[in-house]
C-alpha cells in the first residue's frame, strides 16, 4: 500500500483532490490518516525528548521512501497527465522554543519559491462528552497524507503548521494538565504564542519562505494564540486572521488578553466567527472587535449565520472552506500584495 511509506517521508508530494464536493475535497484523508496514526506511536516512543533520535528516524525513513518510490517501467500510455502531477509538498520540521523541541509541519507548492507564508495555529483539540474531558492531543495537524490546501494549490502560499507545546511530538506540558485553570490556560496560550514567534523566527532558515510576506492565524485556542503572538511580535506578520478566539468554552475568558496585545498590532486584523457557536461565545469575537476599532487598529468582523445541524464552533473546518475561506484569502491577498517577493 503506498500510502504506508509515506509516513515523515521529507518532500513527500501530495495530489489535489478535484471534481467532488467541498466536504470530499478538504476532507480528512482516512486511509493516510489511519496509517500515520499507527506509526506515528513509533515515531514518538523513539524520538520523544531526544532530538538526535528524531532526525535519525525521519533521515531512515525517507531513505526507505525514496527507495520505495524508485519509479517502474511503465509504457507511454500509463504516463500520469499533467493534471494528476503533485500539488504540493509536505515536510515535518523540529525547531526550539523555550528550551522545548516543537514539532511543527511545512506544506508549500512545488517549486524554489520564495513563497508568502501562512502561519496556522491549531485549536485545543479538547472537548467534553458527559462531564468528561476528552482529547486528541496526541494527534497531529496535519501529516504526510492530508490532502493539499487551497491556500497552497490556488493561491501558492506556504503553510507553516506549529504542534504547539505538549502536543502531537512537541515537548512541553501535556495540554489536558496545563488547562485545568483559567489562569493556567491563559498561561498556556501565552506559551503556545511563544512557540509560534519562535517558529516564526526559524522560518527565516528556509530560503523557499519568503520572510517579508508572513501571516499568522489560528481556530480556538489557535485564534487566541495568534492574538497573542502578533501583540507580542507585532512586526513579525502582515495580517492576523483569528477564528472563533475563544480561550474557555461558554465564557469570554481570553478577551482581555486579546484586546491587550491586539492593541499593539498595526497590521490588519481579520476576526471570524458563527453566530451559532454554542461552545466559544460570539459575543468574544464582536466585543474584541468592536474594542480594538475604538483603540484605532484596522479589523474586519466577518459573521456567519451557520449551517443546519452544524456546531458554529465548527464551521472552520476545511469542510466548509467555500462559507469563510473566501474572507481569508481577499485578507491575506491585500496583505501579500504590498509585500516584495
Amino acid at each position: 500500500m503506498a500510502g504506508r511509506m509515506t509516513i515523515w517521508a521529507t518532500g513527500v508530494r501530495r495530489r489535489a483532490v478535484g471534481g467532488a464536493d467541498a466536504r470530499t475535497v478538504f476532507g480528512a484523508d482516512p486511509e493516510g490518516r489511519a496509517v500515520v496514526a499507527a506509526n506515528t506511536t513509533l515515531a514518538r516512543d523513539f524520538a520523544t525528548g531526544d532530538p538526535v533520535a528524531a532526525a535519525l528516524l525521519i533521515v531512515v525513513i525517507t531513505v526507505v521512501a525514496r527507495l520505495w518510490a524508485l519509479p517502474t517501467p511503465r509504457s507511454a500510455a500509463a504516463q500520469p497527465s499533467l493534471a494528476s502531477q503533485p500539488q504540493c509538498i509536505i515536510e515535518p520540521a523540529f525547531y526550539m522554543s523555550d528550551g522545548l523541541r516543537i514539532a511543527a509541519w511545512i506544506m508549500k507548492p512545488p517549486g524554489e519559491g520564495p513563497f508568502p507564508v501562512v502561519v496556522w495555529n491549531h485549536g485545543s483539540r479538547i472537548w467534553f462528552e458527559g462531564g468528561r474531558m476528552m482529547d486528541r492531543v496526541s494527534d497531529p495537524t496535519i501529516d504526510t497524507g492530508s490532502p493539499c490546501h487551497p491556500f497552497v494549490v490556488q493561491k501558492g502560499y506556504m503553510i507553516f503548521y506549529p504542534e504547539g507545546r505538549g502536543y502531537y511530538l512537541s515537548q512541553g506540558p501535556r495540554p489536558t494538565e496545563a488547562v485545568r485553570s483559567q489562569r493556567d490556560t491563559i498561561s498556556f496560550l501565552y506559551g503556545r504564542a511563544a512557540d509560534a514567534n519562535a517558529g516564526r523566527q526559524w522560518l527565516r532558515t528556509r530560503p523557499e519562505a519568503n520572510n517579508a510576506c508572513v501571516a499568522i492565524g489560528g481556530v480556538s485556542h489557535g485564534g487566541v494564540t495568534s492574538m497573542l503572538a502578533s501583540g507580542t511580535a507585532p512586526a513579525a506578520y502582515v495580517t492576523t486572521i483569528a477564528q472563533a478566539p475563544g480561550a474557555w468554552y461558554g465564557t469570554l475568558l481570553g478577551l482581555a488578553e486579546m484586546v491587550s496585545e491586539g492593541a499593539k498590532i498595526a497590521a490588519p486584523i481579520l476576526i471570524q466567527h458563527a453566530a451559532n457557536d454554542t461552545l466559544v461565545p460570539v459575543e468574544i469575537s464582536r466585543s474584541l472587535a468592536r474594542e480594538l476599532q475604538l483603540r484605532g487598529r484596522t479589523v474586519e468582523y466577518r459573521e456567519y449565520p451557520g449551517l443546519p445541524g452544524v456546531e458554529g464552533h465548527s464551521l472552520f473546518q476545511l469542510g466548509y472552506f467555500p462559507i469563510w475561506g473566501p474572507d481569508v484569502v481577499r485578507a491575506l491577498d491585500r496583505a501579500f500584495a504590498g509585500c516584495s517577493r
